[in-house]
């Protein structure tokens, strides 16, 4: 089993964030032994969601705060990138989120705000929905954020302090950290 590769860089205004997924697909693509029979390019389906020219890649990226990411696969995921910053949590829970999320987070007085919404848009990401789908699932069972939805599996990742970060995907694949 190939294993997820997470590429990490800084998120700057000046950046290429195109040439940047091109670069950590190539090099995933190398690492996996994967030969590309013309240049990676970036693409985006009609939802929006990024891709490559080649089904043998899958890509999510995300970026918040200070980093931008990069998650490469052979198999389809989806990646978010949370900054814990001050919001209107409440708020943005009712609008967005299914109504018994609303009340988990409730419960909780919105502590686990920004993990609920990186699993969430994980999740949304993996399936290609959008935040627009976000109402009308929940990733939320008893007292905890679930670890697996309709055959996806949902991770949370340690990142930095004041970040969540969650990955969503078929499998419960190693995860290897590359720097670009």
């Amino acid at each position: 089993m190939q294993p997820i590769r997470i590429y990490c860089a800084e998120n700057s205004p000046r950046g290429d964030a195109r040439a940047m997924a091109e670069a950590a697909g190539t090099d995933y693509a190398g690492q996996c032994g994967i030969c590309l029979s013309q240049p990676l390019c970036l693409l985006k389906e009609a939802s929006g969601r990024p891709l490559f020219n080649t089904p043998l890649l899958h890509v999510s990226i995300s970026h918040s705060g200070a980093y931008w990411l990069a998650a490469c696969s052979v198999r389809p995921l989806g990646i978010d990138l949370q900054l814990h910053v001050p919001c209107r949590c409440e708020a943005v829970a009712r609008r967005f989120f299914h109504p018994d999320e609303y009340l988990w987070l409730k419960e909780r007085n919105f502590t686990s705000f920004f993990d609920l919404w990186a699993a969430k848009e994980s999740f949304a990401k993996y399936t290609g929905q959008g935040i627009a789908s976000f109402r009308s699932f929940s990733l939320v069972e008893g007292r905890r954020i679930v670890e697996q939805k309709q055959n996806v599996y949902l991770r949370f990742i340690d990142f930095a302090a004041d970040y969540a970060l969650a990955l969503s995907s078929e499998d419960n694949a190693a995860i290897m950290w590359q720097q670009l």
